[in-house]
């Protein structure tokens, strides 16, 4: 199964206007984040922002990772209220596979039309 990249937000620098890309949620392929590359300590925690336009609730199921050090806490998932804009941290020694991906899955019984997904970094 394919999976969508959810983009992430660089707000490492201060005082500076960063543009945000959304992402639109896809329950049937999911998502993922790169944290990969030269630099991954920047990535040690990350913040995802869901916002859930649709007329029903969803769950927001984040995969535990495959070999750091908390991975053995399992997958997180998280209930996203109908009509709501949610952020949650993200720690990276939970969440980043082998890849350098943070996985993540989205099921809810309707419809999630018009809801995005974003990364920004801390």
């Amino acid at each position: 199964m394919a999976r969508s990249k959810i983009t992430i937000c660089d707000n490492s620098a201060i005082n500076t206007l960063n543009a945000i890309t959304k992402d639109a949620a896809d329950k049937t392929e999911n998502h993922y984040i790169d944290i990969g590359g030269d630099d991954e300590s920047r990535f040690d925690y990350l913040t995802l922002v869901i916002d859930n336009l649709a007329t029903v609730s969803c769950e927001i199921v984040v995969k535990a990772g495959d070999s750091y050090e908390q991975h053995v806490l399992g997958d997180l998932t998280l209930n996203v209220a109908k009509s709501s804009a949610n952020a949650y941290k993200v720690e990276s020694a939970r969440f980043k596979d082998d890849d350098g991906y943070i996985l993540i899955d989205i099921t809810s019984s309707g419809t999630i039309s018009g809801s995005y997904l974003w990364a920004i970094q801390n």
